[in-house]
């Protein structure tokens, strides 16, 4: 990971960001089906908590979206824009706060197989019950709770889909104590949000032109802002550090959702999937339900990672590109929703062909 100490000259300062007329209207309104709270780990060390939820779209191909370090439900919004509201009649998307940020409750207690537990409260709670019924993404963080997922309820994915995560980060007892001092060392908005940027992002998608597909007037579900219409940045950096400074802004943002951020850096640097964890997943999810998606110049997570996932796993497709950073739905929306919708359709027709 890339570390800066200043603010970046070639990256728009925080002021100027907050400024823009596009700031107002950088979170998209985007209306679910359905919302509401599912208490969960009741009779688990630390429970009972209360996991926020939603769902967009009605249609029957059920996503369910697992977030990263100290990222909200909104951080998919691409995701939900394009398969739960424009393709909402084919398509119903679960996105949730994992414990540690949003609007679940902010507990001192993380692991990955504790987060996972929590995921199968919250589909058991909306009625995502049945066998090979759920397609599961999951990016970095959420990846590995994708991961745990799989050996708890196998037989309910009809996809697993790992986005740029890994089975065991290897790191030394002193490297997790750098790591873990450096998320709690003072930074100006500036220097955090440069230094967030550089390490998930390529450099020239950043100082390139705003590219995000913004909610239209008439979309199903979609609040229009006032005004009546979503705004453009110049860049995709400007877009980024506007999401986030909203975030940090939002009225249920406050210390809870630090030592969240530092809850999920521990569950991810203690999660451990051995290769016979693995291989087991691969049996009984069945590897040609699994894609498997890293690059080259991944700052966050090394490629390595993802090709030792492809190696054991076996997975029907598993892709080491170049050309993009650590998160390729929003680096690549377009072509990463093109993907998923590819893996979600085998996902179908497997399903199919075993009940006929």
């Amino acid at each position: 990971m890339e570390s800066l100490t200043g603010p970046r000259e070639d990256l728009t300062p925080a002021e100027d960001v907050i400024n823009h007329p596009a700031f107002a209207t950088a979170v998209w309104d985007l209306e679910p089906a359905r919302e509401g709270k599912a208490v969960v780990a009741r009779g688990r060390q630390g429970g009972p908590l209360n996991i926020y939820w939603q769902i967009h779209g009605g249609g029957p191909i059920r996503i369910l979206l697992i977030c990263g370090i100290a990222a909200r439900h909104t951080a998919w919004q691409r995701q939900t824009l394009h398969f739960g509201h424009i393709n909402g009649d084919k398509y119903s998307v679960l996105l949730v706060d994992n414990r540690g940020s949003g609007n679940s409750d902010k507990p001192f207690r993380y692991s990955t197989s504790e987060m996972a537990m929590d995921l199968v409260e919250v589909l058991d709670h909306v009625g995502w019950a049945e066998d090979r019924q759920i397609h599961v993404v999951g990016l970095s963080l959420g990846g590995m709770i994708a991961q745990e997922l799989a050996m708890l309820i196998p037989e309910r994915m009809s996809t697993l889909n790992l986005i740029h995560t890994a089975a065991h980060i290897e790191a030394t007892w002193w490297e997790n104590i750098v790591n873990y001092s450096g998320l709690l060392k003072p930074r100006t908005l500036d220097q955090s949000l440069a230094a967030a940027a550089m390490s998930m992002f390529s450099h020239e998608w950043l100082l390139a032109p705003d590219d995000a597909a913004v909610p239209q007037k008439g979309m199903p579900g979609v609040k229009m802002p006032p005004g009546g219409k979503y705004l453009m940045f110049e860049t995709n950096f400007q877009r980024y550090a506007a999401q986030e400074i909203r975030k940090q802004r939002m009225p249920n943002y406050g210390e809870g959702d630090k030592w969240g951020i530092l809850g999920h850096f521990i569950a991810s640097s203690c999660h451990n999937k051995t290769d016979a964890q693995l291989r087991e997943i691969s049996e009984k999810v069945g590897r040609e339900r699994i894609l498997v998606i890293h690059t080259k110049e991944d700052g966050m997570i090394p490629c390595r990672y993802g090709q030792k996932l492809v190696e054991v796993l076996q997975p029907g497709s598993g892709l080491i590109l170049e050309g993009q950073g650590h998160v390729p739905k929003l680096e690549k929306a377009k072509w990463f929703n093109k993907l998923l919708e590819g893996s979600f359709a085998k996902g179908e027709a497997l399903t199919r062909a075993r009940e006929t």
